[in-house]
């Protein structure tokens, strides 16, 4: 990322908290992948707490993502494309 894209401090600091939402999110994966989707618990049957906290990290990971506004693809004319949307550095040969 770091060498396709020209980031300000800030969202260097947003891309750090993304990769670490990554690999928290492949811990909470082999966790899932042990366990079932639905627990017992004292007030009776709920779902898996790393079920729910995969969620809500992958909703922080997106909103990460979504906040640095990083192109997909070599296409930079998709729809969903905000005005001002990052591109990539002039330095760096496609």
């Amino acid at each position: 990322m770091q060498r396709d894209f020209e980031l300000a401090d800030h969202e260097e600091s947003v891309l750090l908290q993304a990769c670490r939402i990554v690999d928290l999110l492949d811990r909470l994966q082999v966790a899932m992948a042990s366990e079932d989707v639905v627990v017992d618990s004292p007030q009776g049957k709920k779902t898996n707490p790393a079920v729910v906290e995969f969620r809500q990290q992958a909703l922080a990971l997106a909103k990460c993502m979504a906040s640095l506004r990083i192109p997909f693809g070599d296409d930079e004319t998709q729809p969903q494309q905000r005005s001002g949307a990052r591109r990539a550095s002039l330095s760096t040969a496609r």
